[in-house]
């Protein structure tokens, strides 16, 4: 689970790295526009400039016709790696009901015992089998309400990924827009006395684009961030709750360990003859305890009190 939240972390931070050289691609873009709007308002001075400038908008158009790219494989891969944990909360609220449910029968066919057995109703093993599983049924539902806080986070990063995801669909629409829109002015270059209306209108769009592919940018870097942030916290969650876990397997081992303590007991018991009237188990008879209080209570040959 560790390598796959770094796995997670890592390709949101190479996403961050690519949006932001994506930015100086705009920014660069942005130079390479005015310097053909330039050449076109500067009428037949412009059209060496003209080439040039639309020379630097494809090169600039490539990188971040790449960088999107990347950004689309990256977010593709992360939208992988998010979706497997709806499986494994699934996977882990089972867990913790099934526990739950395993106590709670525990609990009751203690209860019911002691009903059946009213005179084991104090036995320390009988009350403290009851108390570890009514504990644990207890910290299960803490867990599950962890389960479900993580959860809850979870959908939380995703509908920000998912929000981010669409502003890199706007900007993947802008770049072809602003392709069509280079494309047109390569045309207008070609007959530059025809084509000057045409390249000023094509200019003016492709501005207009790059404006708004900015604002794209800036929503997917703050969709990364929350992103990442989301991850983080996942991440320190899942920790805290897989020691919950560890603490609860710990309880069942305990109790176990009662239940078969129990088991003798009951079992020793039902052996004994005497279990009509009173019943000590083998070794508390022959324990030093119970010898030192016949020694104090009894004769030596223990027939006198």
């Amino acid at each position: 689970m560790g390598s796959k939240d770094s796995n997670s972390l890592a390709n949101v931070q190479k996403l961050i790295d690519g949006t932001n050289e994506a930015k100086n691609g705009v920014s660069a873009l942005g130079t390479a526009l005015n310097q053909l709007s330039n050449g076109i308002n500067d009428g037949a001075k412009g059209a060496q400039q003209i080439e040039r400038g639309l020379t630097s908008v494809n090169e600039n158009i490539s990188v971040l016709s790449n960088a999107t790219s990347q950004l689309h494989a990256g977010y593709t891969q992360l939208e992988k790696g998010l979706s497997s944990y709806d499986q494994y909360f699934g996977s882990i609220s089972q867990a913790i009901d099934g526990a739950k449910k395993g106590y709670e029968q525990i609990e009751m066919l203690m209860t019911n015992f002691i009903q059946m057995k009213p005179e084991l109703a104090n036995d320390p093993n009988i009350l403290q089998t009851i108390g570890i599983a009514k504990e644990a049924q207890k910290q299960l539902g803490g867990l599950s309400n962890e389960l479900n806080q993580l959860a809850t986070q979870h959908n939380a990063a995703m509908g920000s990924f998912k929000e981010a995801n669409q502003s890199l669909l706007k900007v993947d629409n802008g770049l072809k827009e602003m392709s069509n829109g280079v494309t047109k002015l390569q045309k207008g270059a070609a007959d530059l006395k025809n084509g000057l209306n045409e390249g000023a209108s094509g200019s003016k769009q492709i501005a207009n684009k790059s404006s708004e592919l900015q604002t794209g940018l800036t929503k997917i870097n703050d969709g990364q961030g929350q992103v990442l942030t989301g991850l983080k916290d996942l991440q320190e969650q899942m920790g805290q709750l897989q020691s919950g876990l560890s603490k609860s397997t710990e309880g069942l081992e305990k109790v176990s360990n009662g239940l078969g303590d129990a088991q003798k007991y009951l079992g020793e018991l039902n052996e004994s003859k005497s279990s009509e009237k009173f019943y000590i188990p083998k070794e508390v008879l022959e324990g030093e305890d119970f010898q030192k209080a016949l020694n104090t209570y009894m004769s030596h040959d223990r027939k006198t009190a």
